[in-house]
């Protein structure tokens, strides 16, 4: 009998309009899901970025107190993810690693404080990029200095790209089998 009525009335029948539902709401989850996934990436990467640079910035400091710091420019593991400056009481620059020499102060920071930055290309930076720049206190024979440890956010841009990207071709793919 089903098959007398014509197509626009099977479409109003109890069971496609549950169909329907079910395929909206779990369409919406799944989009919800997967942006509150994105978000919480996102956040977690640049937690963990910020947790390195200020283990990093510890050893520098540790380094500047000991006077061990005075042997040379500062190391870094990659020039093109992270920077090093070490700032005096004016925030003047007093030290950096290689790659950040004659840059400006990256940031005015005290101890504990973090923040997104913005690093010119030029030096060892053959491009523009955005940094995340975590602030250490050191104490020196010289006297107080603020230890400025920046990485790269680009890795954590990326990832997150990433995991968008494949979400936003796999969810439709999902919710065309549902």
């Amino acid at each position: 009998m089903a098959a007398d009525r014509p197509l626009l009335g099977r479409l109003g029948t109890v069971r496609v309009r549950t169909t329907a539902g079910a395929v909206l709401v779990a369409g919406l989850a799944m989009a919800v899901g997967g942006l509150v996934l994105v978000a919480v990436l996102r956040d977690t990467l640049t937690r963990e970025m910020g947790s390195a640079a200020r283990v990093r910035g510890q050893e520098v400091a540790s380094m500047l107190a000991s006077g061990a710091a005075d042997r040379g420019p500062l190391a870094v593991d990659d020039p093109e993810e992270s920077l090093i400056q070490v700032l005096d009481e004016r925030g003047q620059v007093v030290s950096a690693s290689a790659n950040a020499h004659g840059l400006a102060p990256l940031a005015r920071l005290r101890p504990g404080q973090s923040a997104e930055v913005q690093v010119p290309a030029g030096g060892a930076m053959e491009e523009d990029g955005e940094f995340l720049a975590v602030a250490t206190g050191a104490g020196t024979p010289s006297g107080g200095r603020t230890v400025v440890v920046a990485r790269s956010t680009e890795t954590a841009a990326e990832a997150t790209a990433a995991v968008a990207g494949l979400l936003a071709a796999g969810l439709p793919l999902l919710l065309a089998v549902v």
